[in-house]
């Protein structure tokens, strides 16, 4: 197979990150996050649990849509939202990624680098977080 050039394409680390920190802050699943670090060979278990998550927190989000409908907040909603929504896909691109890898090396810190992502913290993650827990919209 061959490597993605990535010039050409976005990071689907980098992209797949994006989507799964939001996830992580909100979720506190750090622990998550340490074992796709120290155990990259076990990633798809890794995605597997935060593809649970990305379910529970697009719930938490539509039941507390209201907490999230004036200025920025909405912004970061629709963000959100629609990045939650391209989850599967972002996954696929990634799996596809570093599947294309030859180097078992490069894929072992290829994972890591999205762990790496994964655990920090962006603005988006922070309002969705803060904005959930001041209500205690997360379950």
């Amino acid at each position: 197979m061959m490597s993605q050039d990535l010039s050409s394409k976005e990071d689907p680390v980098h992209e797949l990150a994006n989507i799964g920190r939001i996830v992580v802050h909100v979720e506190y699943a750090y622990d998550i996050v340490d074992e796709m670090a120290s155990n990259p060979e076990k990633y798809i278990d890794s995605l597997y649990k935060l593809s649970r998550l990305v379910v529970k927190v697009q719930k938490d989000l539509i039941k507390n849509r209201e907490l999230f409908e004036e200025g920025t907040k909405n912004k970061v909603y629709e963000y959100v939202m629609n990045g939650l929504q391209r989850w599967a896909l972002k996954v696929k691109e990634f799996a596809d990624y570093i599947s294309s890898l030859s180097d078992d090396r490069k894929r072992e810190e290829e994972i890591k680098r999205l762990a790496l992502l994964l655990i920090s913290p962006d603005t988006y993650s922070l309002i969705v977080r803060d904005t959930l827990e001041r209500i205690g919209g997360i379950e």
